[in-house]
């Protein structure tokens, strides 16, 4: 299994005058959610060529991207093309159009607007959104031979902890659960921290894409859900802050993820939303040791939505054989 970060590797084949470019590279069959690559890694490949794209401008930073999911990328050869155009070129942003194409078919359309991120200044207020995850990642339990991990193909690449506070709030009898007489409320959520093992690995912008996309989705909290497929249909993300350098406060290899998730629509529709949080990490996970006032040096890097379809897991192994008899 390649590591991630040569799995978010693309290398560019044409310029234009126009502003406008192309790159090109192959999937990693590795980071998928059974036989079909994870939607966070993919558009992960479409935010670094844009990245590389914007290079020594004026805005070299992802701030939003919003990709909509027309068909699922095949893992593996033949090769992608990702074809890019700048839209507008502003002071402060500069959008741009990216299409996903694969054996001639555009699979992916990403609007991406880029600008200049800037780290956390000031001092947090009453009305700051602090770190939902209750455990510091040197301590908190590991999840081990969860069904969460059972569709993951990359799950041997990753360190991934327990949250028994934030799970407590999803048991029938939560306090969280709703009657006819409640106002709002109700959903389910899901917090973890992620650390990638492999001590060469670093986190990028890119890669926070993928975190966004690995979770426990609403519907999987329905032990009746779990031989269910949750393809993403269309996905925001938008990004608040550069990744942190690593220091005694910040780790180089993990983020935290907190999702939630409000609406469920069954059958004929099958869709629903979730909201993820992706926030800095004291120390990898299972590293380092608890520092007073660590909670409040974490800062959310990025916030995604996205929604996704409820389908029978059996439809992604027969789509990838499909795409596969088609080479």
């Amino acid at each position: 299994m390649a590591p991630l970060y040569q799995a978010i590797h693309v290398e560019r084949t044409t310029t234009s005058e126009d502003n406008a470019a192309s790159y090109r590279g192959v999937i990693d069959p590795e980071w998928s959610i059974a036989a079909v690559p994870n939607g966070g890694y993919v558009i992960s490949l479409i935010i670094e060529a844009c990245m590389q794209f914007q290079a020594g401008t004026t805005t070299p930073d992802p701030i939003h991207v919003t990709a909509h999911f027309l068909q699922s990328a095949t893992a593996g050869k033949p090769a992608f093309e990702i074809h890019i155009r700048v839209l507008k070129t502003g002071k402060l942003f500069t959008n741009i159009l990216a299409e996903f194409v694969q054996t001639g078919r555009t699979r992916i359309t990403a609007h991406l607007m880029f600008g200049k991120l800037l780290p956390f200044s000031g001092k947090p207020s009453s009305y700051t959104r602090r770190l939902p995850l209750y455990r510091h990642p040197a301590t908190a339990p590991l999840r081990v031979n969860e069904l969460f991990y059972a569709a993951l193909t990359y799950a041997e690449n990753l360190d991934c902890t327990l949250e028994p506070e934030i799970a407590a709030r999803n048991d029938p009898d939560s306090p969280n659960r709703t009657t006819d007489d409640t106002h709002g409320g109700g959903g389910t959520e899901w917090g973890s921290w992620f650390t990638l093992k492999d001590t060469n690995e670093r986190l990028t912008l890119p890669s926070l894409t993928i975190f966004a996309d690995t979770l426990l989705n609403p519907p999987g909290h329905n032990l009746g859900a779990l031989d269910s497929w949750f393809p993403t249909m269309v996905m925001t993300l938008e990004f608040k802050f550069p990744i942190p350098l690593p220091s005694e406060d910040h780790a180089d290899r993990t983020v935290g993820a907190f999702s939630t998730g409000s609406t469920i629509l069954a059958h004929p529709q099958n869709r629903h939303n979730t909201h993820v949080e992706i926030w800095s990490a004291p120390t990898n996970v299972g590293e380092g040791e608890e520092r007073e006032g660590w909670r409040s040096k974490q800062v959310c890097l990025a916030v995604a939505s996205q929604m996704a379809m409820i389908v029978p897991l059996e439809i992604n192994i027969q789509r990838h054989e499909t795409d596969k008899a088609k080479l």
